[in-house]
């Protein structure tokens, strides 16, 4: 007897989800040298999966072997033509690609623009592919409108007045996603929140350099509740959903209890090396003020073009309490964010002493 459509797409997922069981299908990585995405291409290689992705130069191509990627293509990701090229023959793709810039400069919406073209290519390789699931990286960013957010879960709405071009951007990205979930493609978000861990070269740096000059200043002193998220459990959820979730979905994933921003913030340069880690953070400013000149910041980045130093957003979604949480995601994908923060701090450490060391060998 013929299988109607929906039938035999859902005969097809199936099919999809015990190839999983018999073999090592292909995960297709747009964003492979993103920090998500230098993690997750390890951490799937590891879960049992081949891995594909792609890049426009000789370099970034070699970078993306060394991690464990079996394919890798030549292109850019805002071509559709490469990325049905360099996804043909994957099972599920992984969209870790976007930009999730605080503030976007541009006079035209440069940020916009471009992360709504890589998720509109790649929504339409995976349908022409016939992908079975699609998991994309978003952010908490979407529902932040300047106030704080307390033990937020997946239930809570857009905020009609996102204050990032980031917020903007991802809440499109999302809206895109979503509606392309069906049978044939099933679709899934993930938030990790404030994603942090050894090899990060966003936060943990930026932290390093204000606290080595002095000019680290903890809004309101570091006295409230944050929900953060280490990589390494990110890319725990990411292959959580590959394999578990339905389709349709938006998970969050925390790294579980919150904690106070301070005593983060604290650990982090304590595992760096920081001496006298204390008197480093006890330096404070006041939210209101903090914000101010983050305006300030904005209003001189609109005159000259360039990217402020501060931003409302990024001074708001460190600077206030942001707790969510990830009930969803343990209950429905089996997520247990099985890397503590006590174990993510000595990581950090780890790769301090061996960085250390290199350098010690390398000038003996």
């Amino acid at each position: 007897m013929a299988l109607g459509p929906t039938q035999g797409h859902q005969t097809q997922a199936r099919a999809a989800d015990s190839l999983l069981q018999l073999g090592k299908p292909h995960v297709f990585v747009l964003g492979g040298l993103s920090y998500l995405g230098r993690n997750i291409i390890p951490a799937l290689v590891k879960a049992g999966y081949r891995v594909k992705s792609m890049a426009p130069t000789i370099e970034q191509r070699a970078k993306l072997r060394d991690l464990g990627c079996c394919t890798v293509a030549y292109g850019s990701s805002y071509s559709f033509e490469a990325i049905r090229a360099a996804a043909r023959g994957s099972l599920y793709a992984v969209h870790c690609a976007s930009a999730f810039m605080h503030y976007d400069a541009s006079e035209d919406d440069l940020m916009y623009k471009s992360n709504h073209l890589i998720a509109v290519n790649l929504i339409k390789a995976c349908r022409i592919l016939r992908i079975a699931k699609l998991v994309v990286q978003s952010t908490e960013a979407v529902l932040y409108d300047g106030r704080p957010l307390h033990n937020v879960d997946e239930n809570y709405p857009f905020t009609l007045n996102p204050i990032s071009s980031c917020g903007r951007s991802m809440q499109d990205i999302e809206d895109l996603v979503l509606a392309a979930n069906g049978p044939e493609l099933r679709t899934v978000i993930v938030r990790p929140r404030l994603l942090w861990g050894r090899d990060d070269e966003a936060f943990l740096p930026s932290l390093l350099q204000n606290a080595r000059s002095g000019a680290l200043r903890l809004v309101g002193g570091g006295d409230y509740l944050i929900s953060t998220c280490h990589v390494a459990n990110a890319c725990e959820g990411i292959i959580c959903a590959i394999s578990e979730a339905k389709g349709g979905e938006v998970f969050f994933l925390t790294d579980g209890r919150p904690v106070k921003f301070r005593e983060f913030v604290r650990g982090l340069l304590k595992a760096s090396g920081m001496r006298k880690v204390d008197q480093v953070t006890d330096k404070a400013i006041p939210f209101w003020l903090a914000r101010a000149l983050a305006l300030v910041c904005e209003a001189l980045a609109r005159i000259s073009g360039t990217q402020p130093r501060m931003t409302r957003s990024g001074i708001g979604l460190i600077g206030q309490e942001l707790t969510f949480v990830d009930e969803r995601a343990r209950r429905e994908l089996g997520y247990k964010a099985s890397v503590s923060m006590a174990c993510g701090f000595d990581e950090v450490e780890g790769r301090r002493v061996a960085l250390r060391k290199e350098s010690r060998g390398a000038n003996s």
